[in-house]
């Protein structure tokens, strides 16, 4: 058909050949043709022809775009061509480019096999509940600042803290993203966060004294011995609860007596990551021995849940109890790993040494600095030891 300047008229009156397809091609937009096929469809068009090659696109049907809008794309799409961008590979690499859902499939492949199981569960529960939902079809390069900004404001609202938690990892996957190429820039950052008020609380001598009383009166014994040991070690919740018989080392001296009892933590169930190696005073190894006396049979946890295979995770009842028999308020259970680290550094522990108990940081050394470490954390153990007999021996005079 000759070239004809378009009019919405000729769009709506324009009658389809039944026996092929008809291009109408418009004089004031070069490139632009409505086709209009044999059983009356009506598409806008787009023909070009780049570095060789004839190449044709479609805009969109007649009911969903006007003869001026049409005309308007194609403008549009022929400055892309004079500046040698081909419209119809842009299109393809805007359809086919990967979603929010397909970079946490690769970021968490990559990434996620390298952490503890704890850490990996959390970043499975942010992307799940929170990113995901909301962010998961849309396009990684199609991702604004304001995305990121509404997210964040829509946590905050019933969880500040875990608004903070939910950004960083989608800031770490979008760094991820800018390695592989999928955008230029992470908009996840700059986005202001929830301030987080430090928390500093732990037992003061006459508390630690209250709650060593209580354990002893809590008729669940697991739980008392897992909070007990909580105390003692400064472990994590979930180090402690998941605890099994293999990861502690008693070592014994030529007659057979044992001398020191120490706790190999994993990597897989640390935060970090990283083996841990630490030290267990007195209490905490006579806690140890309570425990294997009443398992029968003995289970491959400390803490064997009751129904389902594997520990237990949560003490949460025998928690809130403990709370109301000793009047503590706004007092969490990792609270207790405040107050182990108090202990030692108000006993001029090295925080170098508190670290590494802790498990905060890994501390390189070599072979000949190893018993050297050992001795120090045998030392920092003691004074966890003495102040827990300290606090036992109190438990029994009443608080002033």
């Amino acid at each position: 058909m000759p070239p004809l300047r378009l009019t919405q008229t000729d769009v709506r009156k324009l009658v389809p050949d039944p026996s092929r397809q008809v291009l109408y091609r418009d004089t004031e937009a070069p490139g632009l043709a409505l086709r209009v096929t044999p059983n009356g469809s009506k598409t806008y068009v787009f023909s070009y022809s780049l570095h060789g090659r004839e190449r044709r696109m479609r805009i969109g049907d007649s009911a969903s775009y006007n003869v001026m809008e049409a005309r308007e794309i194609a403008k549009k799409l022929r400055r892309d061509v004079d500046g040698g961008i081909d419209p119809l590979e842009v299109k393809v690499e805007i359809a086919t480019a990967p979603t929010v859902e397909t970079l946490w499939e690769e970021f968490s492949h990559d990434h996620l096999p390298e952490v503890s199981a704890k850490y990996r569960g959390e970043q499975f529960s942010y992307w799940k509940r929170h990113i995901l939902p909301p962010l998961g079809r849309k396009k990684v390069s199609a991702l604004t600042h304001q995305d990121i900004v509404d997210l964040h404001r829509k946590v905050s609202t019933d969880a500040p803290i875990l608004a903070n938690r939910v950004l960083a990892s989608l800031r770490k996957a979008l760094s991820y993203a800018i390695t592989r190429e999928w955008v230029q820039r992470n908009v996840a950052e700059k986005v202001k966060q929830n301030r987080e008020k430090s928390r500093r609380r732990y037992l003061l001598p006459a508390e630690l004294a209250s709650m060593a009383s209580a354990l002893q009166r809590m008729t669940n014994r697991p739980a008392a011995h897992a909070i007990t040991l909580l105390l003692l070690t400064g472990a994590r919740k979930s180090e402690v609860l998941g605890a099994r018989w293999e990861e502690f080392e008693r070592v014994r001296s030529s007659d057979g007596t044992i001398v020191d009892v120490w706790w190999n933590k994993p990597g897989e169930r640390v935060k970090t990551g990283q083996d841990i190696r630490i030290h267990l005073p007195d209490a905490a190894v006579e806690a140890l021995d309570a425990i294997a006396e009443a398992q029968t049979p003995q289970s491959e946890y400390l803490f064997p849940a009751r129904v389902a295979e594997g520990p237990i995770t949560d003490v949460n009842y025998s928690w809130r109890w403990l709370l109301k028999e000793v009047g503590l308020k706004d007092f969490h259970l990792h609270d207790l790993r405040h107050t182990y680290a108090s202990l030692l550094i108000s006993n001029d522990l090295t925080l170098a040494v508190v670290a590494e108990m802790l498990g905060h940081t890994q501390v390189q050394t070599t072979a000949r600095y190893a018993h050297l470490m050992d001795d120090k954390q045998r030392t920092a153990t003691t004074t966890v030891d003495e102040a827990w007999k300290l606090a036992t021996a109190l438990s029994n005079q009443p608080l002033k």
